[in-house]
């Protein structure tokens, strides 16, 4: 129902194909085509029969058609370097790879379900890894494995949210956790975070919480910005949900990208064990995207119900993989094969390329990303974001995304600027900065 250019009218679709069954080695049961206009009440009557109320929500604000778009955006330039999707062109961890190989062609067992919760072995490996790196005192019971951070994140969130709960979220923010808010039954409240660093405003905080504020979605090496929590803002943020009875889930899949300082974890502060969900990812960790694996860990309590949602969705995360997990935690010496030190490495050779065009660079702290205001560009006065998007493209073939569409609302006045990917390999950045020379953008 929706046409798939920029600019276009949402209404363009006139025609909508209904196909039951179908595909390799089966018949089409049915095949019915009409035609309708997608402005009429007909049409508004069919899509609230046929979906969900929550659903229907999130579909008509439009957030996950306007990411399709930038990417269908970005592909229409096929000899573009590809900075916008946060996704590694390298191969992910070695050990990993070899590991599920292995079980894939030598193991029975392990190419079956594991139970919902995981491996055993995993577990034991995360217990293991986090007490090593951390020293914190995990039991396998504080452990639960998922088919990847994103469903941690959802599980956590409807673990937690009952109709009418508010959650904290920080703006701008991953796009999806305004949306797993708001499908759990609960409300949204944004709140804004400012350049150049993008701390959290603790009065601000404060002003945002109500009797019904439940939760608090913290997010640390952060996306897209790049902020990493200093062990005093953690401190404060642990106080804020301690003072006012809240529960945190704290998403920190980029936990082993730190280049300024190092990775403070909320779950550490006291008394906040007890109420936070801390989310990690094999997909971010050992840069294995396509994998799909990830966790959640947290009091026995709140995991029990976590792995309840999740044992009736996709029951449990694919076993080989977890295997190979397994055997890179237990082998991982803390350098992740050189890639965080990359990363660090394309952060700054990026950013003074980006400067020397006239965009202003936003120092992140670790991550996968970074961000760049537009406001000072030479001769750039009212250029929006996206015309800074197409220019890039269509004058130095460079991919990058706006920065506004990672908001979720707050009332916040910030100056336009980009995200741009770096978890790239080095010759991807090279080529970039070689790209990105001389470009006039004005």
């Amino acid at each position: 129902f929706r046409s798939f250019g920029f600019g276009a009218s949402k209404h363009a679709a006139k025609k909508l194909t209904v196909r039951y069954g179908g595909g390799v080695g089966s018949h089409a049961l049915a095949s019915h085509t009409c035609s309708i206009s997608s402005a009429s009440r007909s049409t508004r009557l069919l899509l609230r029969s046929i979906s969900s109320t929550r659903i229907a929500r999130n579909e008509e604000k439009g957030e996950k058609s306007a990411w399709e778009q930038l990417m269908f955006l970005a592909k229409s330039y096929p000899d573009a370097v590809q900075l916008g999707q946060g996704y590694p062109d390298y191969q992910g961890s070695s050990v990993a790879r070899h590991a599920a190989a292995d079980a894939l062609v030598s193991s029975q067992a392990l190419n079956q379900y594991s139970l919902p919760a995981g491996l055993q072995e995993l577990r034991k490996e995360l217990v293991g890894y986090y007490k090593r790196v951390d020293g914190i005192d995990l039991d396998e019971d504080n452990t639960t494995i998922l088919t990847s951070g994103t469903e941690g994140l959802f599980t956590a969130v409807r673990a937690l949210i009952n109709e009418g709960d508010e959650a904290l979220v920080f703006d701008p923010c991953f796009p999806w956790y305004p949306q797993m808010v708001e499908m759990a039954g609960g409300k949204v409240v944004p709140v804004g975070l400012r350049e150049p660093d993008f701390a959290p405003n603790f009065d601000d905080i404060r002003k945002a919480i109500s009797p019904k504020t439940k939760l608090m979605i913290c997010n640390t090496p952060h996306n897209p910005t790049g902020h990493c929590y200093t062990k005093e803002e953690i401190s404060e943020l642990a106080e804020i949900a301690r003072e006012n009875d809240l529960w945190v889930v704290s998403d920190e899949v980029y936990e082993n990208v730190v280049w300024d300082g190092a990775h403070h974890r909320i779950a550490q502060e006291p008394g906040m064990f007890e109420r936070t969900i801390q989310i990690g990812s094999a997909s971010k960790l050992f840069s294995l995207t396509g994998w799909r694996l990830g966790w959640a860990l947290g009091p026995s309590s709140m995991i029990s119900k976590i792995n309840t949602i999740h044992s009736l969705t996709s029951y449990c995360a694919a076993t080989p993989l977890q295997h190979g997990i397994s055997v890179a935690l237990n082998k991982e010496d803390g350098r992740f094969e050189g890639i965080p030190a990359m990363i660090e490495d394309n952060h700054n050779k990026l950013s003074a390329a980006l400067e020397k065009i006239g965009l202003t660079p936003y120092r992140a702290g670790g991550g996968h990303f970074l961000c760049a205001g537009i406001e000072n560009l030479k001769g750039g006065q009212g250029l929006t974001e996206m015309d800074v998007v197409e220019r890039l493209l269509e004058r130095c073939g460079v991919s990058v995304l706006p920065l506004s569409m990672f908001g979720c609302g707050a009332d916040i006045q910030r100056p336009p600027a980009i995200r741009i990917a770096i978890c790239k390999e080095s010759e991807t950045i090279a080529e970039a900065v070689r790209r990105l020379e001389g470009v006039d953008l004005s």
